[in-house]
Parts: structure tokens; C-alpha cells; sequence
């Protein structure tokens, strides 16, 4: 049986995944969608049985078209009253980000992916032989730089920590942005589009989001398509959450997790990638958040929604009223710290905040058993395994 093992470059664990997540769907587009995704440190390798693309480059695919007029439309600023979630993504990359001049530039070519470059032993020095990285002195001719909104670390004036006589030194890169070929750039941008979900809100005078991917330390190629498809559904993205404050990142994630539609198939692994974005004027930081068991996390919403399926609407709504926002944000962080530490403490601060809630809302909607449910699942849980 033909055999087809495609690599990641390894620049970071964020833009590996998101590569993996665009190599997954041009894939699956032309056919191939038996295999098995593996992290190995922070790059991906990613087996196909059965396939036979390579060779050559990959162009006739949906998300290469539609990732073609989306950016057509973005430039022409004509969308049409058209709003589906990678078109909402694709316009979100562009507010936290100063790709205008490359999105135009990619908007006017013929978008394809030399997808061979990534299988056997090109695959894993790809990186080398493309001259990515961060020195000028490395960089490849024709490659570009790989925006915040698809590598949070990549930062122009990102801190770095230096062993210098013996001591530590703390200081910046200068101005060496980070560079990458424009089929690593384009995969990302792909796997950003079908691969993320993004919680987006207002805090100040400032635009922001939580960035939300699905990083396998070991699933099938159909687990990954499964994932991608929950997290471009309409109501988790676009339509999803409207948030009336800023959030902590672990409320963030199960608050994504409580929306999330997704089958769980016993035996993947899987962790869940976060990051924060913020426009603030015309600086755009990024935040790293830490990467947490989304198996973990799943399985303990799971229990939640299967005593109280009333739970994702609860979210939804709470965290879009201003009244009841600080309320249940506190709940939320509350409810997770307790399934991650197994606390019974924290699961009984978490019923009476609950309590607390439904008593200023009315008659009670989430049974305290719901919370108890979630502890039980959380405690008899692999951390890294659905």
C-alpha cells in the first residue's frame, strides 16, 4: 500500500499546527484522508496510506479557491453581505495584523502548494533548504514574514534570553522578523481559517481575541477534519459567544469548550493551542496562553452538558450580559481549576457561585450534579486522552 509521510518545518509548536491543519485539508481535498497525525516535539508528521499525491503542486482544491476569492473580495472591500467563518477569520487575521501589501499581492496570484517539498527527507530539512528563520543571513529569497495572528512568538521585538560570561541576559532581536517560503505561509493561513476558533471582544479602547487551535499529540487524519469541522462551526465562530468583558484564559477555554460540537473518539490525544491577540492603536501585541489538555477539558464539558444540556445557552448568554458577565466568569475559571486539580473545595466554591447566580436570575437551570459530573470526569481522565 503507497505510503506518503509529509513533515512540518518546526518552526513553533502555534505555526506548526497550523501548518498540519492546512497540510490536513489540501489533502483531504484531493482524496487523501487515511493516516495518522503524530507531534513530534513541536513539528507534526503526518503518514497518509493509500495516497498517491506528491510530485507535484496542489492548486484545484476548495480552500485554495476560496481562500483566493476571500482575498480578492477583502481587497476589492467587497464582500457582498457574504459572512461565513473563514471569511470572518480571514478579515479578523487582517485587524491584528499588517499583512495588507502581501494579502494583495497573494489575492493576485495563482495560489498553489508544492505540497512535496514537506514528504521524506525534504520534509525535514525543508526549514534549512528554505533559508526560514530569523536572520537576515538565512533568509531565503522571496520569503515573507510570518504575521503574529499565525506565530504569537514571532514578534519583531521579541524578548530573548542570552548565557553571556555565565549570567543570563535579558534583550530584543531588533528588527529581524521572522521569515518562512510562501507554501509554509499560505498552510498556515489555511489552517488558520479551517483549523482555529477565535473568541473576539472589546476590552478598553482595545480589539481583541482569544485564538483557539486543536494540537494532536496523536489522532487520525480523520480526527483532525472532525476538529476542524466543529471549530468552523457557524455558531462557535462568528455567531458564537459575544463577550461583554475581557476574560481569563481559562474561563476563555472552557467557555470554547462549552459551545464546541465535537465527537470525542476514545483514544486521541489531543491539547488545545491559545493565544491572544490585541489591537491597540497601531501596536498588536500578542499574549501566549498556556496549553492545556483539551481531552481533559472535553470530557468534563461532556458530563456538564449531559446532565444540564442547557449549559452551552447559559454561557452564551451570561457571558454577553453585562449584568451577570463577572459573575460567571468567576464560575468558569472556578469550574476549571477544579476538574484540572480534582479539588473538592473548589467544586463546592463553584456550586455556590452558581447558587449565587441563578438566585439574582431565577428559578435554578444547571443542576449542582451537573458540577459534580465534571469533577468525576475530570478526575478519572487521562490528561492527554479522550
Amino acid at each position: 500500500m503507497t505510503s506518503l509521510i509529509l513533515y512540518t518545518p518546526g518552526h513553533n509548536i502555534y505555526t506548526d499546527t497550523l501548518i498540519m491543519h492546512g497540510m490536513v485539508r489540501v489533502m483531504a481535498e484531493t482524496g487523501c484522508t487515511r493516516g495518522v497525525v503524530r507531534r513530534i516535539g513541536e513539528a507534526y508528521m503526518v503518514q497518509y496510506r493509500g495516497c498517491q499525491q506528491s510530485g507535484s503542486d496542489i492548486r484545484d482544491t476548495a480552500s485554495l479557491h476560496l481562500l483566493s476569492l476571500y482575498m480578492k473580495m477583502l481587497m476589492h472591500k467587497n464582500t457582498m453581505d457574504l459572512e461565513t467563518p473563514y471569511l470572518s477569520k480571514l478579515r479578523d487575521f487582517k485587524v491584528f495584523c499588517a499583512a495588507q501589501n502581501y494579502i494583495n499581492r497573494l489575492a493576485s496570484e495563482d495560489l498553489g502548494i508544492n505540497i512535496d517539498k514537506y514528504s521524506g527527507a525534504k520534509g525535514l530539512n525543508h526549514r534549512a533548504s528554505a533559508g526560514e528563520g530569523r536572520s537576515p543571513s538565512r533568509g531565503g529569497k522571496g520569503n515573507t514574514t510570518l504575521y503574529l495572528p499565525l506565530c504569537p512568538l514571532c514578534g519583531k521585538y521579541s524578548t530573548v534570553t542570552l548565557l553571556r560570561a555565565g549570567e543570563l541576559v535579558q534583550g530584543y532581536r531588533g528588527n529581524e522578523q521572522y521569515k518562512v517560503c510562501r507554501d509554509c505561509f499560505v498552510l498556515a493561513l489555511i489552517g488558520f481559517m479551517w483549523g482555529t476558533s477565535m473568541l473576539s471582544f472589546r476590552t478598553g479602547g482595545s480589539q481583541a481575541a482569544y485564538v483557539f487551535a486543536a494540537a494532536p499529540l496523536e489522532a487520525s487524519v480523520s480526527d483532525v477534519l472532525l476538529f476542524q469541522r466543529a471549530f468552523s462551526d457557524p455558531k462557535v465562530t462568528h455567531n458564537g459567544i459575544k463577550l461583554a468583558s475581557d476574560l481569563p484564559a481559562t474561563a476563555a477555554a472552557l467557555a470554547f469548550a462549552s459551545i464546541l460540537d465535537v465527537p470525542l473518539r476514545r483514544g486521541a490525544s489531543m491539547e488545545l493551542l491559545q493565544w491572544r491577540l490585541e489591537k491597540r492603536g497601531n501596536q498588536r501585541p500578542s499574549f501566549v496562553q498556556p496549553v492545556l489538555p483539551f481531552s481533559r477539558l472535553l470530557a468534563a464539558v461532556a458530563s456538564i452538558r449531559y446532565v444540564a444540556p442547557e449549559w452551552p445557552l447559559f454561557v452564551q448568554r451570561r457571558l454577553g450580559s453585562r449584568d451577570a458577565v463577572n459573575d460567571v466568569i468567576e464560575l468558569l475559571d472556578e469550574i476549571y481549576n477544579a476538574v484540572m486539580s480534582g479539588s473538592m473545595e473548589r467544586l463546592y466554591n463553584a456550586a455556590r457561585l452558581l447558587a449565587s447566580i441563578e438566585a439574582k436570575s431565577g428559578p435554578p437551570i444547571i443542576p449542582g450534579e451537573a458540577l459534580a459530573a465534571a469533577l468525576r470526569a475530570g478526575e478519572g481522565h487521562d490528561p492527554g486522552h479522550v
